[in-house]
């Protein structure tokens, strides 16, 4: 009989984009003092690191961020994430790094106030996370002792009180 053989080339594209998920918008506080926060400060690094991306061809695609060395206090910095796969595929989705300084606030009642009522010290904490902790001495009749945790103080007596709070990351 009769035969007859052929060949052809079958070309396979990737023409589909990887998926990316960013990260949300993080908001972080900087020390007192300072004027910027290093894209290598660990919360920040965490966050940046966070970006996942997947893809139907590629096991591992390549996850690039246009992120400064350092973000400014008191500015928000917009970040763009790009996913690119072995094909050349490439997403990108946007978020930003807002930071903040860490301003703990103490409203205490006015000094030499008498009063019979117990007082209570208002503090806030701009860029904080976690509780504010409050500590300090309670002086009366030239003994110091410890004054408590607050934020309601009763005992007759001179209060130094001190407010701590650590400075946020991740929400």
């Amino acid at each position: 009989g009769n035969t007859a053989e052929t060949s052809f080339t079958v070309t396979v594209l990737d023409t589909t984009p990887p998926t990316l998920t960013c990260p949300p918008d993080l908001v972080i506080a900087a020390p007192p003092g300072a004027t910027s926060i290093p894209r290598d400060d660990p919360a920040i690094s965490a966050w940046l690191q966070s970006v996942v991306a997947e893809d139907l061809c590629d096991a591992a695609p390549q996850i690039l961020d246009d992120s400064p060395l350092a973000f400014p206090v008191g500015q928000t910095t917009p970040v763009e994430f790009r996913a690119i796969d072995a094909s050349g595929n490439q997403v990108t989705c946007p978020a930003t790094v807002t930071v903040r300084e860490l301003l703990v606030t103490i409203v205490a009642p006015e000094d030499g106030l008498c009063t019979a009522e117990d007082v209570t010290v208002e503090v806030e904490a701009v860029g904080a996370t976690g509780p504010v902790v409050l500590s300090g001495t309670r002086t009366r009749y030239g003994v110091g002792q410890p004054a408590g945790s607050g934020p309601t103080y009763a005992a007759e007596g001179d209060y130094q009180i001190f407010a701590s709070a650590r400075r946020g990351g991740l929400p």
